[in-house]
């Protein structure tokens, strides 16, 4: 890709438009080379959303079945599907061959295995962290994510354990910053004993 300083050239500006998406240096397949956009004739930016339901459809789903018991702030239990990495209620859903690299695969002619094509529940957080990285195996997934939340939270897994008599000789806004961080510190500890 051609860079001068602030100016933009022609020839940049025509590649702007094939550029990796997350604005990286690597430059994506012709529009041509995927069967979908062959078959509707669409140009690479209109067809993003289209592209991404198309290559997700591909994925086959594990650990959907899972369900746990949470308390909400209120009290109330309810039952929802677990992040597959640490625990949390899922929100989203993490592809384990992230679909940029299944749509770079696909443009070189190249096919994954279909074994490698797998979405787990996930929390925001945990699909964050892992991001477009690429993993060999789920295992080595979720060893990552638990090594990046220990450093995220590395403060947090720090507080000291106090004893209840200590912490009733504070003032009460005191106690209840204390008490906090253990609560905190115990909810850490249980998504990485997931």
């Amino acid at each position: 890709m051609l860079y001068l300083g602030d100016t933009a050239t022609s020839d940049l500006a025509n590649q702007k438009e094939q550029a990796h998406p997350r604005g990286c240096s690597a430059v994506l397949p012709p529009a041509t080379s995927c069967p979908l956009v062959t078959r509707l004739g669409m140009a690479h930016t209109r067809l993003d959303s289209v592209y991404r339901r198309f290559l997700a459809g591909h994925y086959t789903q594990h650990a959907f079945d899972a369900k746990r018991d949470y308390k909400d702030i209120s009290g109330s239990v309810y039952t929802t599907t677990p992040c597959y990495y640490c625990g949390v209620p899922a929100t989203a859903v993490d592809h384990t061959l992230p679909l940029i690299v299944y749509r770079e695969l696909l443009a070189i002619g190249e096919p994954p295995d279909k074994r490698r094509l797998i979405v787990v529940p996930s929390c925001h957080e945990c699909n964050s962290l892992l991001g477009d990285n690429f993993f060999p195996s789920l295992a080595s997934r979720k060893k990552y994510v638990k090594r990046r939340l220990r450093s995220r939270y590395r403060f947090i897994l720090r507080i000291p354990k106090w004893q209840e008599y200590e912490i009733r000789a504070l003032g009460r806004n005191l106690q209840d910053y204390v008490r906090q961080g253990h609560d905190e510190r115990e909810r850490l500890h249980q998504r990485l004993a997931w």
